[in-house]
């Protein structure tokens, strides 16, 4: 997968990875701008969270 040294740090995998973290990350960072929540660092983790885990109901019901 990711570590697969035929991929190129250039190919599909690593900049689709790269840009789907960032995409969480921006999307927790403006979700705290507007004053959702007061603490960025968790808002940043639910989202990685939620990347790791799925879309499931049990993941999107947990606030942990």
């Amino acid at each position: 997968m990711i570590d697969d040294p035929a991929e190129p740090v250039t190919g599909l995998v690593p900049r689709l990875v790269g840009q789907t973290a960032l995409g969480a990350a921006i999307t927790a960072y403006r979700q705290w701008l507007d004053g959702e929540s007061g603490d960025l660092t968790a808002l940043i983790a639910r989202a990685m969270s939620l990347l790791t885990t799925g879309f499931t109901d049990e993941a999107l019901s947990s606030r942990a």
